[in-house]
């Protein structure tokens, strides 16, 4: 993992975070083992908590792997010039199924121009997807709403997400950005460490910005080189 990943306090975090699926699963299996005339109904509850704990142990595993592969040297990274309309475009597309499943509507502030960035376009949507699904999250429920804009600037394009969800206390805008800090009670606490490092990767920045009402996220990368 990246060094300004890979601190005292992840590791100790990360081990937290594997150790409490693993008990669960260990803990269930010993009693079934131990309780042979356990009833039926009873028996495939247990199952059924075992293969939810696994599958969420195999997601955080996939998200540390991850973690690791965005800070590695090694790591390929396919630069191109991007139009980052249509990449906005695009996020809100994919995001269309999740809004919808949150029964939350997303909306899209979008100029009719805007430079290029040059950037890797799975990785730009992997952020963006991810402060979708945060955002969705956030605003889950009646009269949710989510917000996707654009904005141009002399030297760069920032892409706003914005929820109308509980918000974010002004001591945790620096918070949310440390690994295993989780958002709620669901995720791994992965999503937001990864992405900042996916945009200062790009020369941008991932930030928390003030916000009246809600959480307001913003991604700000550079333009591509003689677009400005």
């Amino acid at each position: 993992m990246s060094a300004d990943l890979f601190t005292e306090e992840a590791v100790a975090a990360m081990v937290h975070e594997l150790r409490t699926p693993v008990t669960t699963i260990r803990a269930l299996a010993e009693l079934m083992l131990d309780t042979p005339e356990m009833e039926e109904d009873e028996r495939r509850g247990f199952l059924s908590i075992i293969a939810d704990e696994s599958r969420r142990l195999g997601r955080l595993v996939d998200e540390v792997l991850e973690a690791a592969r965005i800070g590695s040297a090694e790591a390929e990274w396919r630069m191109e010039d991007l139009d980052p309309l249509a990449l906005t475009a695009e996020a809100a597309r994919l995001a269309t199924g999740l809004m919808r499943e949150r029964g939350v509507e997303l909306s899209l502030d979008l100029p009719a121009t805007a430079p290029p960035v040059r950037g890797d376009r799975d990785r730009l949507l992997q952020v963006l997807l991810n402060l979708l699904s945060n955002a969705a999250k956030a605003a889950s429920g009646q009269g949710g709403h989510v917000a996707l804009a654009l904005a141009p600037d002399r030297d760069a394009v920032t892409i706003r997400v914005i929820d109308n969800g509980p918000g974010i206390a002004p001591e945790d805008r620096e918070a949310v950005f440390q690994p295993f800090h989780r958002l709620g009670q669901t995720g791994t606490g992965l999503g937001l460490p990864v992405s900042r490092r996916i945009a200062r990767r790009h020369g941008g920045s991932l930030s928390v910005e003030p916000s009246d009402a809600g959480a307001c996220f913003a991604l700000s990368l550079p333009l591509a080189e003689g677009a400005a």
